[in-house]
């Protein structure tokens, strides 16, 4: 069962076992303690925000870098949320799924004429 870092507030998902940040300090520290396979980030978190959260964990070396899923607030957050890292951008309200937390789903990082992975944010 993956390890899931929660900003905030608890998932409504079975089969991943979370943890949950009360804000991007807690966040960074409990990561630091022990890494997770992904962490779901609430961009407008304060005191220290989900863009500084995502913009210390998307800079981590592949192999320490858990899978970033941004909750964002509307599309027009989703390219600054993937050039920091993010892998999945879900807008707030949209249920997640444990398959999408899981460290398997990422995808390929190979040059692709793909859209970037979204949940709720119409295409």
């Amino acid at each position: 069962m993956p390890r899931v870092l929660v900003l905030q507030r608890r998932l409504d998902v079975d089969g991943v076992d979370q943890v949950v940040a009360a804000d991007g300090d807690d966040a960074l520290a409990r990561f630091a303690q022990q890494p997770c396979a992904a962490v779901v980030v609430d961009l407008r978190l304060p005191p220290l925000d989900g863009w500084c959260v995502l913009a210390a964990l998307g800079v981590l070396p592949d192999a320490r870098r858990p899978r970033l899923v941004a909750v964002i607030g509307d599309r027009a957050e989703m390219p600054r949320a993937r050039g920091l890292g993010a892998e999945l951008c879900v807008l707030a309200g949209t249920p997640l799924h444990a398959r999408a937390l899981h460290p398997a789903c990422r995808p390929r990082r190979a040059t692709s004429s793909r859209p970037p992975m979204t949940s709720g944010v119409p295409a």
